[in-house]
């Protein structure tokens, strides 16, 4: 039997899903907990402890830790419930330090409107000399180039990608991964242009000069999930980087991509705009 507690905090035990189980344990229909680790069951120590150490061993409930390692049918010690709640507490405390100090790291380069990508976008390399500055990458800059100006002459994504292809230009997660950058299983395989990298290169303000922060967030501190967040969110600030493309050709290109997809909104519901 599986119950979940999807989106609900794991901070106390005032969870649906979770008085549900108390109910079938009650009744007999439960007699074990499997959980990945103690802090998908609870990050309240103190509870947490009662659990493990008096009501579960009571009702005769077998209790289930994965990672922790720990097994209350095997445990050979009574108190070894406590130790491992108390190594969660820890580690748990610990991941949200290191969450916070990354999160106040981030938005100090922000700040400083710095580049904290994993790897520059295409048509761009990280600076040796200043960090969080992009550089272009020339020749990669005039494929950009040439991405944007058949775009505004109405050329669809899979008409540029043929024209790509067919030069035999990498695309870009190739391009990663040929210089160890990204895996091959985290990445474009068969090394060809598709449609959505086109996409992709085409509405990034980056090839406008600018940065773009807050596409997504996420706190571990919080214990809040990343949250993809809508261009009208996005933060941009402006004239970071030489710009590859000009502001009246972006203007074209992207006047394009909403005319294509107000275009396919409005006769294939459901269908990606090309």
């Amino acid at each position: 039997m599986t119950q979940a507690d999807n989106g609900v905090s794991g901070k106390d035990f005032e969870r649906p899903a979770w008085s549900r189980l108390m109910d079938d344990i009650r009744t007999g229909r439960v007699d074990c907990i499997c959980v990945k680790d103690l802090s998908r069951f609870s990050r309240n120590y103190i509870e947490t402890c009662e659990f493990l150490e008096k009501i579960f061993p009571f009702m005769g409930v077998r209790f289930v830790s994965i990672n922790d390692g720990f097994d209350s049918h095997t445990s050979s010690n009574q108190n070894e419930g406590l130790i491992i709640a108390l190594k969660s507490l820890v580690n748990n405390q610990y991941l949200k330090d290191i969450s916070r100090k990354i999160s106040s790291s981030i938005k100090a380069r922000q700040d400083r409107k710095e580049y904290i990508g994993a790897y520059a976008p295409y048509g761009y390399q990280k600076s040796k000399v200043v960090k969080g500055k992009l550089e272009i990458d020339e020749k990669q800059a005039t494929i950009v180039k040439g991405i944007f100006s058949k775009r505004a002459k109405g050329m669809s994504h899979y008409a540029i990608c043929n024209w790509l292809n067919n030069l035999g230009i990498p695309c870009p997660s190739a391009v990663l991964r040929s210089n160890g950058k990204i895996e091959a299983e985290n990445c474009n395989r068969s090394g060809i242009w598709l449609p959505r990298a086109i996409k992709q290169i085409i509405k990034n303000p980056t090839y406008l000069g600018h940065l773009v922060y807050g596409k997504s967030s996420q706190s571990l501190a919080d214990n809040k999930p990343r949250v993809w967040h809508s261009e009208d969110d996005w933060i941009i600030c402006e004239n970071t980087h030489e710009p590859i493309i000009s502001c009246e050709l972006w203007n074209q290109a992207n006047v394009i991509e909403k005319e294509r997809r107000a275009l396919y909104t409005s006769y294939h519901v459901g269908k990606e705009p090309d």
